[in-house]
This record gives C-alpha cells, sequence and structure tokens, in this order.
C-alpha cells in the first residue's frame, strides 16, 4: 500500500481528483472488520472477495475472454461451494505455506503433482502492443516526472525506456 507521502508524490492531480480521497488500505480495513469471523485467514478470504476478486480479478477474465469471444466459466465462485470453503477451518485451506491443502488433497488422485503443484500463471494486460499504450488517458494517472517510480511496469508509458529489470523473475 503507498503511504500518502508517495501517493502525494507519483499520483498526478488528475488522478488524485478522480480517487476523491479513496484509500485502499481503508476499504481493505472495512471488509476485514466486517467478515463473519475471528479467524485472520478467513477475514483476509473475505476482504479479498469483496475487493481483488470482483474489482481485478474476474474483471481482466471478462475484458479477455470477451475479446476472444469465449465464454469463461468459474465452477469454484457457485454460491453453495464459496460459502462451503469459506466455513473451511484454516487448516484444511492453509497448510505449511501451501495454500488450497484440501482441494490439492481432493484431486490429487485425478490430476498429475506437477498440475496440482505448479506455481500461479497469472497474465498482464499488454499495454505496450494495444490501443492502451497510445492513449493518454493510460498514461495520465502518473506524474509525468515520476513515471519510472513504477517498479512493476516493464517498459515506461511516458519515456519508453526498458524496466523488464524490475520485473521479478519467472519461476522455471
Amino acid at each position: 500500500m503507498l503511504n500518502d507521502e508517495v501517493r502525494a508524490r507519483l499520483f498526478s492531480p488528475r488522478l488524485k481528483r478522480e480517487l476523491q480521497g479513496y484509500r485502499a488500505k481503508e476499504e481493505l480495513a472495512r471488509h476485514f472488520a466486517a467478515a463473519p469471523t475471528d479467524d485472520a485467514l478467513s477475514r483476509v478470504l473475505y476482504a479479498d472477495i469483496k475487493t481483488y476478486l470482483p474489482g481485478d480479478i474476474l474483471t481482466k477474465v471478462d475484458r479477455a475472454s470477451m475479446a476472444s469471444s469465449l465464454e469463461v466459466r468459474a465452477p469454484f465462485l457457485d454460491h453453495r461451494f464459496a460459502e462451503w470453503s469459506a466455513r473451511l477451518p484454516a487448516d484444511l485451506k492453509l497448510r505449511n505455506g501451501e495454500g488450497k491443502h484440501v482441494l490439492k488433497g481432493a484431486l490429487g488422485a485425478l490430476l498429475p503433482r506437477e498440475i496440482l503443484y505448479r506455481a500461479k500463471q497469472g497474465f498482464s494486460v499488454p499495454l505496450a502492443h494495444g490501443s492502451a499504450a497510445r492513449c493518454a488517458t493510460a498514461r495520465a494517472p502518473i506524474s509525468r516526472d515520476r513515471c519510472c517510480a513504477r517498479p512493476l511496469v516493464r517498459r515506461c508509458l511516458y519515456c519508453r525506456r526498458d524496466r523488464s529489470a524490475w520485473q521479478r523473475p519467472a519461476r522455471p
């Protein structure tokens, strides 16, 4: 999370106005407090379900699938399954630092180990190849003088300098 000092230096005046005082930290704290449990892991997962899942993951999947004319299903989001899994004890969700313990145990006889235990394979939005890279609004949120301060950007959207060295190395 960005502290106020970093936000003040990094965000453009336009983005500051559009955020209207929004603070992600406060939003997460609100959901964490509203979680219907005292278990810390379940509270974090609840906040994730209320923020990251609909505001990031599902949005990306929806847009990418529509752009490719695909119909995507998310079977683990069936409300009965989601409610059941939310009630599981924390040690069945996370064991020895590994998530989805009970799911991996249930699928162990059906899927090869290298599939069940491989590293996550996320996707990123290909800004450099699409119209977003040429769009002024895609560049506007970050102040021009701080353009290269974003550690997760491969290529700076303002000066086009390659920043791929800032990326975490891909897992083998």
